[in-house]
């Protein structure tokens, strides 16, 4: 998955790309959305699984999950942790996010 390109899902709905996603999340977002981001932070490597699967992944590996997710939850990934998490607006609610919070017309 590219972090800089949109996804459409099957209703046809644009969810915002990771960039996207993640600089509304620094900008304050903290709306819940349908879908989130996750970018492995390091590497898991399973025996069983190698790098696939629930119990193996490499660094850098970024997922589209769907499931609700509300950025208030999730802060500023610190050394500690293997995964930056951000919600994934739809390009129509970011849009609205920013003419409401920031008078930015898009």
């Amino acid at each position: 998955m590219k972090k800089d390109k949109p996804f459409i899902t099957s209703g046809n709905q644009v969810i915002c790309s990771f960039n996207t996603s993640k600089k509304a999340h620094r900008k304050g977002m903290v709306a819940g959305c349908q879908f989130y981001y996750e970018l492995s932070l390091t590497e898991n490597y399973d025996e069983q699984d190698k790098y696939i699967g629930p119990f193996g992944w490499r660094k850098g590996e970024l997922n589209l999950q769907e499931r609700y997710c509300f950025n208030e939850t999730f802060k500023e990934p610190t050394k500690d942790t293997s995964w930056y998490i951000c919600a994934a607006p739809t390009q129509s609610f970011l849009q609205k996010w920013l003419r409401e919070k920031h008078n930015i017309h898009v």
